[in-house]
């Protein structure tokens, strides 16, 4: 046996087991205190992307899904395709027009905090805190919530 191998065998009991929601719980977390204290949009952005389509994937009638069904056949997630992709309309893109980065890390972090309710009624940690931005920051996009 090579040596990586054996390393590797030694090593098993530092592997632990990550449930996926569990580690999209702690992006969504990370992606709410990137906004509110470091005003970080771009990794803010990416984690809560990443929360989203992970707890998304495991309800139905996830925040995406009611939002097409609301709004039509929009691409809600071409920023989202942008970051992990690089493509927009399918095709490789090196730049991406947004009009409001704050709002769509906001959009997209209470995409992810409304498929987490609908997952198991939860919350994650820093809800609350994100709830009390967006009083200040979007009082008009919480009043859409349900």
């Amino acid at each position: 046996m090579n040596s990586f191998l054996e390393n590797l065998m030694r090593e098993a009991d530092l592997i632990h087991e990550l449930p996926s929601v569990e580690v999209a719980v702690d992006h969504l977390d990370w992606a709410i205190q990137l906004l509110v204290d470091h005003k970080a949009l771009i990794p803010a952005y990416s984690l809560a992307a990443i929360a989203e389509e992970q707890i998304g994937k495991r309800v139905q009638g996830s925040a995406l899904e009611q939002m097409k069904e609301e709004y039509g056949k929009e691409d809600f997630n071409a920023l989202r395709n942008f970051f992990k992709h690089g493509t927009m309309n399918g095709k490789v893109a090196d730049i991406v027009m947004v009009r409001d980065m704050k709002q769509e890390v906001a959009l997209m972090i209470l995409r992810a905090c409304e498929n987490l309710r609908l997952f198991d009624g939860s919350a994650c940690s820093q809800t609350p805190r994100f709830a009390e931005w967006m009083r200040r920051e979007y009082p008009e996009l919480l009043a859409v919530v349900k």
